[in-house]
C-alpha cells in the first residue's frame, strides 16, 4: 500500500479506497499488515490489524410535497439515522436526476447530527429531477453512494365550482359559492376565494379552467372575498350587492401548511340581471294627488332566480321616500290593482322590484305616472224659485 520512513508511525488512507482486490471476483481484503524492513530484507512475519469497513447510510428518506401546484415541490424532508452513526457528523440532502445523485442540487445547508429533518421551500421547480438523495458525511469525507427516494409531485386544485348569482342587479353579485375538494387533498388546510379578470399587468396568476386545462391567459387577482379554514364546509357566502368592479371570474386557491398555491381554479361569474319591463298604468281616479287603476308589467327576462315582485310609489326613479303598494306578489302575477283614492303624496313614479330568495334588487324598473285630473268648471245656478 505504502512505504514510510523510520520515525513515521502513521499513514493516510484516502477516501474511497476499495477493499476488494478483484472487483469482478469479489475478493476482499480483510487486514492491514505492517512490515519492518532492513537494508537487507523485509521481515517475514508482519503485525496485522483487521479492517473494519464502516457503513453509515440513512434509512427511508422521505419528501412530503406540500406545494400544491403542478411541477413544483416543497415541504418537509426526513429520514432515519444510520444504525451506526458514530462516525457521522452531518447530512446533506439533494434533488437529483437518478439514484446515484447525478445532476444533484443541494437543498439548504448541511444538517448537523443529531437532526434528521430539513425543509424544502415551496415553489421549487421539479424540472427533470426524479429523486431526493441524502448523504452522510464524516470528518473526512462525504459518502459516495447516497440513499434515494422517488419524488412524487402533489397537485391539489379545487374542482366543480358552482355559483348562482341571487343578486338581481347588473354588475353586482350575491349568493353562495360551492366547490369540491381536490382528488388529493390531505395537505390542504384552507381555501381563499378572490375575484379576478383577464389582464397582462399587475400581480398575475395562471389558472386551471373547469375542463382541467391550464389557461394560457393571465388573471389579475383582486383582494380576498374570504378564507375557509378546514374542516369548515367548502362554501363561501358572497354578500348581496357585492360589486364586481370589472372582475369576471372567481379564483379558488388551496393552501397547505407552507404556502398558498399559485395555480388556482377559475370560474366564470354569470352576473344575473333580472328586471321587469313594459310597465303600464292608467290613473282612473279623477282626483288630483289620488291614484287608482291597474298596474301591469312584463316578467323579468332571464328570471330563473326571481321569486316575487313588489310595487312602490316614490319621488324619483331611484326610490326616494318610497311607499309600498300592497304585498309582495308571487312570480306569475304581472298585475296589481291600485285602489282608488290611493294618496300620491307627490310620489309620481311607479317602481317594481324583483326579489330572489336572497335579496331585493337595488335598481328597480320604473314608470312615470300621469295623474288624471277631471273636474267640471264654470258651474252656475240661477235661482228662479222666489220662495
Amino acid at each position: 500500500f505504502e512505504n514510510v520512513s523510520v520515525g513515521v508511525n502513521a499513514t493516510i488512507v484516502p477516501p474511497d479506497t476499495p477493499t476488494e482486490e478483484n472487483l469482478s471476483m469479489g475478493t476482499a481484503y480483510s487486514h492491514w499488515l505492517v512490515y519492518t524492513s532492513s537494508s537487507l530484507v523485509e521481515q517475514t512475519t508482519p503485525v496485522g490489524l483487521t479492517i473494519f469497513d464502516a457503513e453509515a447510510i440513512v434509512v427511508e428518506p422521505v419528501l412530503v410535497d406540500e406545494d400544491l401546484d403542478l411541477a413544483e415541490l416543497g415541504g418537509n424532508i426526513s429520514w432515519t439515522a444510520p444504525p451506526d452513526a458514530s462516525r457521522v457528523i452531518l447530512y446533506r440532502a439533494f434533488l437529483a436526476l437518478d439514484d446515484a445523485g447525478s445532476g444533484r442540487s443541494q437543498i439548504g445547508e448541511d444538517i448537523l447530527v443529531p437532526n434528521t429533518t430539513t425543509e424544502l421551500p415551496p415553489e421549487q421547480p421539479l424540472g427533470d429531477y426524479t429523486r431526493l438523495v441524502v448523504y452522510t458525511a464524516s470528518t473526512l469525507v462525504e459518502q459516495t453512494t447516497p440513499t434515494a427516494f422517488e419524488l412524487s409531485d402533489t397537485v391539489s386544485v379545487a374542482k366543480n365550482i358552482e355559483f348562482d348569482d341571487l343578486d338581481l342587479d347588473l354588475t353586482q353579485v350575491g349568493g353562495t359559492l360551492y366547490w369540491q375538494a381536490p382528488e388529493v387533498s390531505e395537505h390542504v388546510i384552507s381555501y381563499t376565494v378572490r375575484f379576478a379578470r383577464l389582464s397582462d399587468t399587475g400581480e398575475l396568476v395562471h389558472a386551471l379552467l373547469q375542463n382541467e386545462t391550464l389557461s394560457n391567459d393571465t388573471w389579475l387577482s383582486g383582494s380576498s372575498l374570504g378564507d375557509i379554514v378546514l374542516p369548515a364546509p367548502l362554501q363561501l357566502v358572497v354578500p348581496p350587492e357585492t360589486d364586481l368592479n370589472g372582475f369576471s371570474h372567481f379564483l379558488v386557491f388551496a393552501s397547505s401548511r407552507i404556502a398558498e398555491q399559485q395555480t388556482p381554479r377559475a370560474h366564470l361569474v354569470a352576473d344575473s340581471s333580472s328586471s321587469v319591463s313594459d310597465i303600464a298604468f292608467i290613473d282612473y281616479d279623477l282626483d288630483i294627488w289620488d291614484y287608482g287603476g291597474i298596474a301591469s308589467w312584463a316578467p323579468a327576462v332571464a328570471g330563473q332566480f326571481v321569486t316575487s315582485y313588489s310595487v312602490f310609489l316614490a319621488l324619483d326613479a331611484a326610490g326616494a321616500n318610497r311607499s309600498q303598494v300592497g304585498q309582495q306578489l308571487a312570480v306569475g302575477t304581472n298585475t296589481l290593482v291600485i285602489p282608488p283614492e290611493t294618496k300620491s303624496v307627490e310620489r309620481e313614479y311607479l317602481l317594481i322590484y324583483t326579489h330572489s330568495s336572497l335579496v331585493e334588487q337595488t335598481t328597480p324598473s320604473w314608470f312615470g305616472i300621469s295623474d288624471t285630473r277631471s273636474s267640471v268648471s264654470n258651474i252656475s245656478l240661477v235661482d228662479y224659485d222666489l220662495d
